[in-house]
């Protein structure tokens, strides 16, 4: 086994994609295509999830509208509990977010799939980007004040405490604040 076919150093090189995709796409490319190979050809169904998930991330940075099936890849291929990486629900989470200025009925059922699946309360990340999506769905559909209750109720779950006092315009309920952000009747 080569040094960089190393699982250490695959999960390595998708890690450094992700952290780079923003400032230096080309570069991130450049590191996800040697490591897919090294984590199809070790089985390793996690790092291949999040090499999706970053080919994704620089399918958004690029502009291209028709890559929303990395993110579904993703989602489909990280196995439930992996550990040290975006999880599938977050990879759903991030799916409804994309859908949400094109599809918002379609963001909505995707963003409420992440927040009712099993042991998804313990994804904090993947809860508020679901919700976050929702959000963006209400105000694509003319929903303004909802999608604006949401997003106070976002920045309320961050903190039971920081940010409660945003929440209905000043005013919070004991509710809310005490509400986690994987409760589905918290979104």
């Amino acid at each position: 086994m080569r040094h960089e076919d190393h699982p250490a150093a695959v999960r390595g090189q998708w890690l450094e994609a992700w952290l780079t995709a923003g400032s230096d796409c080309g570069g991130a490319g450049e590191l996800l295509s040697p490591a897919w190979t090294a984590a199809v050809m070790a089985g390793d169904d996690a790092t291949v999830g999040r090499i999706a998930h970053v080919q994704r991330v620089l399918a958004m940075h690029r502009g291209d509208p028709a890559a929303a099936e990395h993110f579904q890849e993703a989602a489909d291929t990280i196995p439930l509990g992996a550990p040290a990486g975006p999880s599938a629900a977050m990879s759903l989470a991030a799916l409804a977010v994309v859908r949400s200025g094109i599809a918002p009925r379609a963001a909505r059922r995707t963003a409420r799939r992440v927040l009712t699946r099993s042991g998804v309360r313990g994804d904090s990340w993947a809860c508020l980007v679901a919700r976050y999506a929702l959000a963006l769905a209400d105000h694509q559909e003319g929903r303004t004040g909802r999608a604006l209750r949401r997003a106070r109720r976002i920045l309320a779950s961050l903190d039971g405490t920081a940010f409660t006092g945003l929440a209905r315009g000043g005013r919070s309920t004991r509710r809310e604040a005490a509400s986690p952000p994987g409760d589905p009747d918290h979104v």
